[in-house]
């Protein structure tokens, strides 16, 4: 004896962008156009919190590790995170060595290998 299976489609619901993140992307969109209209070599951008209900921001850009400016950096996430009234925050700038980047096998290489056997 059979008996009949309904099949419902899975619909992951993605909550709704809060107004804060909302002004925290705005901002940081902000800071990534001015640093590179000033010519730095922003390799990537990004933000966090430390804890799903925290509400400390942790602003994260990543630059060559041969950028000097780094205090520059920061004094214009700063003022750009105050003027767009951005509280609780922190800002971590990661120095990255691009040799060394270029060397370390991605996971995708690994894959590709492994597929080959």
């Amino acid at each position: 004896m059979s008996v009949p299976l309904e099949v419902k489609r899975q619909i992951d619901k993605v909550p709704p962008i809060s107004e804060r993140d909302k002004a925290i992307e705005e901002t940081l969109k902000g800071i990534y156009d001015q640093l590179i209209k000033l010519q730095f070599n922003v390799l990537s951008h990004g933000y966090s919190y430390p804890s799903p209900n925290s509400n400390k921001v942790i602003i994260e850009i990543d630059v060559p590790k041969t950028e000097k400016r780094i205090e520059e950096i920061k004094g214009i996430t700063n003022e750009s995170l105050r003027v767009n009234n951005i509280e609780s925050y922190s800002i971590k700038i990661n120095k990255i060595d691009l040799v060394q980047r270029e060397k370390k096998p991605s996971g995708m290489k690994y894959f590709q290998r492994f597929m080959k056997d």
